[in-house]
């Protein structure tokens, strides 16, 4: 499915480098020593977690606000995969895949950015647990009363984890341990566990609500399907934070006409399945600067207005500046109600592309363009440009 993950010590300078180059997030700089093992343990080649960085900061950058890049796992479409998985983890998020590759991907991308995660198995189920700012979590599957992992139960897991944050009764407790395995009389082994045991206990335990799951009503179907799961919600999403630096104004060009996405006059659409969805796009901070337009996955419709001055009558190249995860994905060109043209985009695998130019006719001056969507994954919309190719005076 990928490439092989390179040797432990490659593994470390690379994650090294990208700590340095500011590529994890913040809070990879608080973790213990246990916990980056469960990011640099990765199975992933280094190729495909410097690939899931840029493509998310791209395709999506408000996944980076609260960490929560997990929730992209969503996108992997719930589905027997139509092609092989022969891309790196570029393919389970192109083609989908059930429980296994979701789990997987969740992983993955989560130790990208230097979250802890690790798989869990489930009856039946598979999914993920990450480490979060407020600890532990279980997510796209049930809580964790049915959860195993490291080999132990979900609830033996998190009292690992619970024991593991009294730092000095812990070191305490692993000592004694030790010393009761090294040679010595079988009622002095059992004294030294007695005070081991007698010293675990004397913390308080934290009350956590076991049967609690982020994400539960995506346990076994796309965002929006029905569940009978019951779903801890994740952490709210906060209002945009980006401390971006906006981006140069852009230089105009003679016989051109640029159009950034964010620019339109109006927006509407139709949703599906509700919940998330808003009857609209979103507009996003780029990770570089300026804004961008999302254009949500599952609409009924999605459709932007641009008011738009046109200098000349004449046909126009149409190119846009696009990010996509999925094939076969298209935004529609209209003016009133005249379709002028369907822009097909390849799969840029997340990262900026522009299309091919795709010519269309405009009569001079001031005129509405309509940008829509029909039911599909979802676009990623940063410019668009107009190139005058012939004019009729």
């Amino acid at each position: 499915m990928q490439e092989k993950p390179s040797d432990p010590v490659v593994r470390y300078n690379y994650f090294k480098s990208a700590h340095k180059k500011n590529e994890l997030f913040p809070s990879f700089d608080n973790l213990t020593v246990w916990e980056y093992q469960h990011v640099v343990s990765s199975c992933a080649s280094e190729s495909d977690l410097t690939w899931a960085r840029e493509a998310i900061n791209t395709w999506r950058p408000d996944w980076r606000i609260d960490e929560r890049v997990v929730e992209s796992t969503s996108q992997v479409w719930y589905r027997n995969s139509p092609i092989p998985f022969n891309n790196g983890f570029k393919s389970v998020l192109e083609g989908g895949g059930k429980c296994g590759p979701r789990s997987s991907w969740a992983v993955f991308i989560c130790q990208a950015f230097g979250i802890p995660a690790i798989g869990v198995g489930q009856p039946g189920h598979a999914c993920v647990a990450y480490k979060a700012a407020d600890g532990w979590h279980v997510a796209y599957g049930r809580g964790w009363q049915v959860s195993r992992l490291e080999g132990m139960s979900g609830p033996d897991f998190l009292a690992g984890v619970e024991a593991r944050s009294h730092v000095t009764v812990f070191s305490q407790v692993e000592h004694l341990r030790w010393l009761a395995s090294t040679p010595a009389s079988n009622e002095q082994a059992a004294a030294v566990m007695g005070v081991a045991r007698a010293l675990a206990q004397s913390t308080p335990a934290t009350q956590i609500d076991l049967t609690a799951a982020e994400k539960a009503e995506e346990a076994e179907a796309d965002p929006g399907a029905k569940s009978a799961s019951t779903s801890r919600p994740l952490r709210a999403k906060q209002a945009s934070t980006s401390t971006t630096k906006p981006e140069a104004p852009f230089r105009a060009v003679p016989s051109v006409i640029h159009v950034e996405a964010a620019s339109f006059a109006k927006m509407g659409g139709q949703v599906s399945y509700g919940g998330l969805q808003t009857a609209g796009v979103w507009v996003h901070d780029g990770f570089t600067g300026g804004k961008q337009v999302h254009f949500q996955p599952h609409m009924g419709s999605a459709w932007v207005d641009y008011t738009i001055n046109v200098p000349a009558t004449g046909i126009y190249g149409l190119t846009m500046r696009v990010a996509v995860v999925n094939r076969e994905q298209v935004l529609d060109i209209s003016s009133g109600t005249s379709k002028l043209a369907t822009i097909n985009i390849p799969n840029s695998y997340g990262l900026w592309e522009t299309t091919a130019a795709v010519d269309i006719k405009l009569s001079r001056g001031t005129q509405t363009l309509r940008v829509s969507t029909p039911f599909q994954r979802g676009v990623t919309l940063r410019w668009f440009e107009l190139k005058l190719k012939g004019a009729r005076l």
